[in-house]
């Protein structure tokens, strides 16, 4: 399976906006997944989502916070960084 790896823009306009209130910008649409770029506004709080058939992978980049995970262990908090 080949991928574009070519560079993306961030786009100014938002592609739509989750039910947390995070602004979603689409990057890539694969076959098998999607990349996109997330932004919560500062204090914000989401609510916990528990996907059936989806795995999501996170990278900060600016700002911190907190999220909520079921691994390693149970009912496991983190500390999100840049």
């Amino acid at each position: 399976m080949e991928f574009d790896v070519s560079p993306v823009p961030l786009k100014e306009k938002i592609d739509y906006l989750a039910p947390d209130g995070s602004e979603i910008r689409l990057l890539i649409n694969g076959l098998n997944g999607n990349l996109c770029h997330c932004t919560l506004p500062a204090g914000s709080t989401t609510v916990p989502v528990r996907h059936r058939n989806v795995e999501e992978l996170w990278f900060v980049i600016e700002g911190r916070g907190q999220i909520w995970r079921e691994g390693l262990a149970e009912n496991e908090v983190i500390e999100a960084l840049p």
